[in-house]
């Protein structure tokens, strides 16, 4: 498993406080999506979240999350949804974006992708738009998103390298990412995986620059 920061490659493993045995972390060779080990999020039914947590984005106007997901053993009732990757910014507190893991009413787990609305920062409580949604696949897959600042911005959603979606034409501008949480609870509300469900992430890296060169801003 590797966690890379923007300015260096780190190897960090953050649980966030509280973690019981709610909802935990463990670096395991079962949940290796890539190298040898990756990170196994636990989950037994309840509210409490454990994330690994990158701080060395500053006030950044430009942001690529990359990071292996695999769902298959995931256990959630139809239309829950779990978050799974938030980022902030540090000044206001607003969740800039998140990713969701969302269950569809036939049972396919998918992808969603957020994008805070600026008229609704977290003073006024939040309030997401557009979805992008991409369905997961048995197995696992590698999925990056793009976001940066603007009046007229996109959101874009890579699998394995390869454009699937964006949303277009978005006001970012009020917004800047200083923080970010990858893992499982975040913010969710109890019983949305059910006990003994377990989520494997690996290869997280952080960086300003897109990795494609299909990036196209």
């Amino acid at each position: 498993m590797k966690l890379k920061g923007l300015a260096v490659l780190v190897v960090l493993l953050l649980a966030a406080a509280p973690v019981s045995a709610a909802v935990s972390i463990t670096v395991t060779a079962a949940a290796a999506l890539q190298g040898n080990f990756g990170m196994r999020v636990n989950f037994d039914g309840t509210v409490t979240n454990a994330y690994v947590q990158d701080n060395s984005p500053a006030n950044e106007a430009e942001y690529h999350a990359t990071f292996r997901i695999r769902a298959d053993g995931m256990v959630m009732a139809p239309e829950a949804t779990l978050q799974i990757f938030r980022a902030f910014e540090e000044t206001s507190g607003a969740n800039v974006f998140r990713l969701n893991l969302y269950r569809r009413p036939n049972g396919q787990a998918t992808l969603w992708a957020f994008h805070i609305l600026p008229a609704r920062s977290a003073a006024a409580g939040g309030g997401f738009y557009p979805r992008i949604a991409e369905a997961l696949r048995d197995g696992g897959d590698q999925f990056t998103v793009e976001w940066h600042k603007g009046t007229t911005a996109t959101i874009r959603l890579y699998r394995n390298g390869n454009f699937r979606k964006k949303a277009e034409n978005l006001n970012t501008n009020d917004f800047d990412i200083d923080y970010i949480r990858l893992g499982g609870g975040l913010g969710s509300t109890g019983g949305v995986a059910s006990n003994g469900s377990f989520l494997d992430l690996d290869d997280f890296i952080s960086t300003r620059t897109c990795q494609f060169a299909s990036c196209n801003f």
